[in-house]
C-alpha cells in the first residue's frame, strides 16, 4: 500500500507542477488546436505526442500510448477504446480518445489516480 500511496502522491505533485505550466489535459497545444479535436494525423507532427484513452467522462484513464508507437489509424484506436471500456464501464458515451502533444513522464489528470505518459507501451 505504501508504494501505491507514494505513486499517487508523486502523480499529484506532478499534476500540480504541470498545471503551473499549462500542460494539463485540455490545455491548448503549440499549434493552437484544442486537444479534443487535434486528431491523430496532426498529433503525429509533434515529436512528443501521445494518445490518451479515457472512460467514465475522464473518470478513468485507461491507457496512454506515444503516437510514435501507434501503427494503426484512428478508427482502430477508437475500436480498441470501446473494447476496453466495455470491460470496465460499458458506457461508450463517456469515452474519449485524445491524441495530443504530451511528452514522456507527463501526467494526465483523471479519476482513479489519473495517468502517466511513458515513452513506450
Amino acid at each position: 500500500m505504501g508504494d501505491r500511496r507514494a505513486e499517487v502522491v508523486a502523480l499529484v505533485e506532478l499534476a500540480a507542477e504541470l498545471a503551473q505550466h499549462g500542460q494539463l489535459l485540455g490545455a491548448l497545444d503549440p499549434l493552437g488546436d484544442d486537444p479534443a479535436t487535434l486528431g491523430l494525423a496532426k498529433a503525429r507532427r509533434h515529436a512528443d505526442a501521445a494518445v490518451i484513452f479515457e472512460g467514465d467522462h475522464g473518470g478513468t484513464i485507461y491507457l496512454t500510448v506515444p503516437v510514435s508507437q501507434v501503427g494503426c489509424g484512428e478508427a482502430t484506436l477508437r475500436r480498441l477504446l470501446l473494447d476496453i471500456d466495455a470491460l470496465y464501464w460499458a458506457n461508450d458515451e463517456g469515452t474519449g480518445l485524445f491524441p495530443e502533444p504530451r511528452p514522456a513522464n507527463s501526467g494526465v489528470i483523471g479519476g482513479m489516480g489519473g495517468g502517466l505518459v511513458l515513452d513506450k507501451l
